[in-house]
């Protein structure tokens, strides 16, 4: 088995396939990690191996769909800790996000093909992925809401509620097209400026969110 491991792309990413946030995520760079990994979650059953992609800018794309067409919502790019490779822990987060045209009509395509792919009719879903110039490469996604108050960022930010839309939809309540609000940004906005900050709240991990005036952005200090 080991010799088998040894021929893998290292490095890799393992995670479980039950858990929350980052929660297990590891960058293993060689067979002998990947050996430790799986000795240290062997009691979580099967686990998932990725390949790593280095480099590039970390997308999160939250995502609403209306009679089977994908709405984007928001782009925002996630940064790790400076020098904590082995496990992923955001410590800032910009949104919006500016990606180049033609990156976001790929971003569009790629919510449309999970859109058709997984049958998601009505309902949320986001999906991150890694932009390398103009290249994109989709780490993964889930069809539901983002996790902890990102529901309250896309709304602060778009004005469209995604939780009261979820509800809506599962009190057999159709959303007109309206409900939706678009937010997709060209190359020539500046991310996260100024100093002065317009509102202040606090995440369900007691972490300070900042909305900077001009471009909103949360900042986990």
């Amino acid at each position: 088995m080991a010799a088998d491991r040894a021929g893998l792309p290292f490095p890799l990413i393992g995670k479980l396939l039950v858990g929350y946030g980052a929660r297990g995520v590891r960058r293993l760079n060689h067979v002998l990690e990947l050996d430790a990994y799986l000795h240290e979650f062997a009691d979580q059953g099967d686990l998932l191996v990725e390949a790593f992609i280095e480099g590039g800018a970390e997308l999160s794309v939250d995502c609403f769909a209306v009679d089977g067409k994908a709405n984007l919502l928001l782009i925002s790019r996630l940064h790790q800790v400076p020098g904590l490779q082995q496990q992923f822990s955001n410590l800032l987060v910009e949104f919006p996000y500016a990606v180049p045209s033609s990156a976001q009509l790929e971003l569009q395509r790629i919510a449309q093909s999970m859109v058709e792919a997984f049958g998601i009719s009505n309902g949320p879903f986001f999906f991150q992925a890694k932009l390398q110039g103009d290249a994109l490469n989709v780490i993964e996604m889930g069809a539901r809401i983002a996790g902890g108050r990102k529901f309250s960022v896309v709304k602060a930010t778009t004005g469209f509620d995604p939780l009261e839309a979820q509800l809506d939809v599962l009190e057999g309540s159709k959303l007109p097209p309206n409900r939706i609000s678009w937010w997709i940004l060209d190359d020539r906005d500046a991310i996260c400026t100024g100093r002065h900050h317009i509102h202040r709240e606090r995440s369900d991990i007691g972490i300070p969110v900042r909305l900077l005036r001009g471009k909103r952005c949360t900042r986990w200090l």
